[in-house]
């Protein structure tokens, strides 16, 4: 990655997961075997339901632009098939530490998929790629009342999407 930003954050990432991962192997070597194996499997349920949700941070770019390129569509379609495994074995557990976060990750994963069918993934098919698409209000400067009015007119023929 020759990006700075993408690498530092990046970076950043490696070592909250370290940090995790060795909080785990400290709780494993300190507690409890019962009190270790359920931190352990809160931290697993942590991540379960962080990975589909970070598919929902680029939705407020998709609705501005009407265009889903942004979202990981892969991502999406391994956490749906990922979170129905999961959801399938808590419910035959019936474990409530598996079924709630595989739920969330279901949801939001099946959310991104089907934004990425409503609006399109190639950028040149969105709706606000070109000005054409905008529609645009002009006011005059001179006798700005008149002019606002005429705008207004102008603009009660023009569609809004």
């Amino acid at each position: 990655c020759k990006n700075g930003v993408i690498q530092r954050n990046l970076f950043l990432y490696y070592k909250c997961t370290l940090c995790v991962a060795g909080l785990q192997v400290v709780a494993m070597l300190t507690m409890q075997h019962t009190n270790a194996l359920l931190f352990c499997g809160f931290v697993s349920s942590a991540s379960a339901v962080t990975g589909p949700l970070s598919l929902l941070t680029t939705m407020s770019k998709v609705l501005q632009t009407r265009c889903s390129a942004s979202v990981n569509l892969p991502l999406a379609c391994m956490g749906v098939i990922g979170s129905s495994v999961w959801l399938t074995c808590g419910v035959l557990l019936w474990d409530s530490y598996i079924i709630v976060p595989n739920i969330l990750g279901l949801c939001s994963s099946s959310f991104a998929i089907l934004v990425c069918m409503h609006f399109p993934r190639d950028p040149s098919k969105c709706i606000f790629t070109t000005q054409d698409h905008r529609p645009e209000v002009h006011v005059s400067a001179s006798n700005t009342s008149t002019g606002v009015s005429d705008t207004l007119d102008e603009d009660a023929g023009t569609t809004w999407n």
